[in-house]
């Protein structure tokens, strides 16, 4: 997962809610329309370096670009692919949730078949908010997942860089990245769309750390979950998350901050 120092304790969300504070004061165009009311480890090889419903089928719709003045996902710039070359780590993630999907399916469809405490909660909370609107679950799977306590890596998995399948966080919990993979899951289980979500790394300029997101299309803006905050914003709010790359369960997007791209155009 993605490197992270220290400092997860009460000083974190403190630290989130006053830098949005100030970028409001300086930026407030980056809060225009209305709000809805993590961390990742990425090396430096990866920093050059995807239905009708549920993950299972793969959407034909083209890829969602951001809604800026020509800039995209997180004020940056952005070039699709569809090579998964050094992210093998993704892909294999990928494969884990759809073998979550079909545990998940089957214990919705028979209590009985809800073999763990785990997919028991995830049935109660999709049966209570999958008749409410977008918004409603949105903040309810991104509530319901920040419950879970962040553990590193090397302690939780005795690895320093692990990506969690779904049902692994579920049992074990994770860091940035974990969280916005296990929503990522949910959403789409939910009917979200494979265009409309991206897991995505970027790099907090303020703590100096990579850390990972969840990014949600949702008309003409772009949502962020973090684990960081039930709060759910635009991400025109985040212009101290710098992204690095992004991805849903087909595609891959390499970034780069609006302002370099434009020179090297």
């Amino acid at each position: 997962m993605i490197e992270l120092g220290a400092g997860q304790g009460l000083l974190r969300p403190l630290v989130m809610v006053l830098t949005l504070l100030v970028i409001s004061m300086v930026h407030p165009e980056s809060f225009a329309g209305p709000a809805f009311a993590a961390d990742a480890k990425f090396s430096a090889r990866e920093a050059a370096a995807p239905v009708t419903s549920g993950l299972s089928q793969v959407s034909s719709l083209p890829a969602r670009r951001g809604t800026g003045e020509g800039e995209d996902l997180l004020m940056s710039h952005e070039k699709r692919t569809r090579s998964f070359k050094y992210l093998s780590r993704w892909r294999n993630t990928v494969a884990s949730m759809r073998a979550d999907a079909l545990a998940y399916r089957a214990c919705l469809e028979i209590s009985t078949n809800c073999i763990n405490a785990e997919l028991r909660s995830l049935r109660d909370l999709t049966r209570k908010i999958r008749g409410k609107d977008r918004r409603a679950k949105l903040l309810a799977v991104n509530k319901f997942f920040n419950k879970r306590p962040y553990k590193k890596d090397s302690g939780n998995f005795g690895h320093s860089d692990y990506w969690a399948a779904p049902s692994e966080f579920m049992r074990r919990s994770g860091d940035c990245e974990d969280y916005a993979i296990a929503k990522y899951f949910l959403l789409r289980e939910l009917g979200f769309t494979e265009n409309e979500l991206r897991v995505v790394v970027v790099f907090d300029s303020i703590e100096n750390i990579g850390h990972a997101v969840l990014a949600v299309y949702e008309g003409n803006d772009i949502v962020i979950l973090d684990n960081r905050s039930n709060l759910i914003f635009s991400h025109r709010k985040y212009r101290h998350y710098r992204p690095r790359y992004s991805m849903s369960e087909t595609t891959y997007w390499d970034h780069r901050p609006a302002q370099t791209a434009a020179k090297g155009s």
